[in-house]
């Protein structure tokens, strides 16, 4: 494999450009916590603070890796497909030969299982922003010419979303608070309340509390006004907590849900967060980290809607933008719905916008 690497270091203003690597399972398939599988390079990839990198590939290879602060897709071919990171500026953190990052004690174990999976945890303070390009080689007797390298990703640490609010709020199983609002009103569908209740299962509703744990859609439609930012089945009698803080200077609520577990759940954390802007009536969304029971959930639903069966239903794609149509219509992303599963809002920031005036719909998302 060193000689492989230091012939390509010699080659790369000659050899033309090829098509980027593809990732493939069990023979060169490369992902950070879990995500990029099969996907070609460059893969975005966002993390918040540490990160997994594994590796999937033929059994007992050896494993070589490298960051770079720059990448060009296509770049020096090597076994199926291209070294798309620039290999002039990267540095190797583990490598299987023991010549590319020298008294590295990842080298030891720079080997697939007999599954054909290696993978290495980093768990380090990380700077906030872009932290390079990542990617693999893989060497061993049953690829072609001795060696494969994976898809590359680019990674990018970003900050965290919701920080913590200054007030507690209802941190048993299935519990709800009613808060009072203190400088103003917050007007949601026209209506103006001068309240609300904060539910331990990743809601906020409007007249009356709800510690139902079964997010369906046709709960949010028929039962009370409801703002979502991740309903569904959550434990803060477990870990993690609930907090609020109504900040007079913004005009603003806001309801964070932090590091609280799905239920019956271990070794999972959802971070989550809701702002109200009492002055326009908008309703931003945030979600850090979101373990949703180790992707077991299925019935989780974001979105907000003035329940009472006024509004049809109208389950939508909230990755994408969307115009607001009907002033009384629910905007919300039901992920029980298979159209649209699995949970794909992490490390994402949503605002739902009032078009008809502060408070008043329709709403669009953006």
């Amino acid at each position: 494999m060193k000689i492989a690497i230091t012939s390509l270091m010699l080659l790369v203003v000659t050899v033309p450009a090829m098509a980027q690597t593809t990732g493939t399972p069990l023979y060169n398939d490369f992902t950070i916590n879990g995500t990029g599988s099969s996907m070609p390079s460059m893969v975005a990839t966002n993390i918040q603070g540490g990160l997994s990198m594994e590796i999937s590939g033929l059994s007992g290879s050896g494993v070589i890796g490298a960051i770079s602060p720059t990448a060009a897709i296509g770049g020096v071919p090597l076994g199926s497909g291209t070294v798309d990171i620039s290999l002039g500026q990267a540095t190797f953190f583990v490598d299987a030969t023991g010549g590319l990052a020298p008294n590295n004690p990842w080298n030891a174990f720079a080997q697939t299982d007999a599954n054909g999976q290696w993978s290495v945890a980093v768990n380090a303070s990380l700077p906030v922003g872009v932290l390079g390009h990542i990617q693999y080689g893989i060497a061993g007797p049953g690829y072609p010419g001795g060696t494969e390298v994976t898809q590359a990703h680019t990674v990018t640490n970003t900050a965290l979303l919701c920080a913590g609010a200054a007030n507690p709020g209802p941190n048993g199983d299935d519990s709800t608070l009613q808060v009072l609002i203190q400088n103003g009103l917050f007007t949601f569908y026209g209506t103006a309340y001068s309240d609300l209740w904060i539910n331990s299962n990743g809601n906020i509703t409007f007249v009356a509390g709800d510690t139902d744990f079964t997010s369906t859609e046709a709960e949010f439609l028929a039962n009370n006004p409801r703002i979502a930012p991740c309903w569904d089945d959550f434990s803060p009698n477990v870990a993690g907590a609930i907090t609020y803080q109504e900040d007079p200077a913004t005009g603003t609520v806001t309801v964070v849900f932090n590091a609280v577990p799905h239920f019956a759940s271990t070794g999972d954390a959802n971070t989550f967060c809701a702002i109200l802007d009492l002055v326009a009536g908008g309703i931003t969304m945030s979600w850090d980290t979101m373990g949703l029971g180790l992707g077991l959930s299925v019935d989780t639903l974001v979105g907000i809607g003035p329940g009472g069966g006024i509004s049809p239903a109208n389950n939508i794609d909230l990755s994408a933008p969307f115009p607001g149509i009907n002033a009384t219509d629910a905007v919300y992303e039901d992920f029980a719905q298979l159209i649209y599963s699995p949970f794909d809002l992490a490390l994402q920031t949503k605002t739902f916008f009032p078009g008809g005036g502060p408070g008043t719909g329709p709403y669009s998302v953006f």
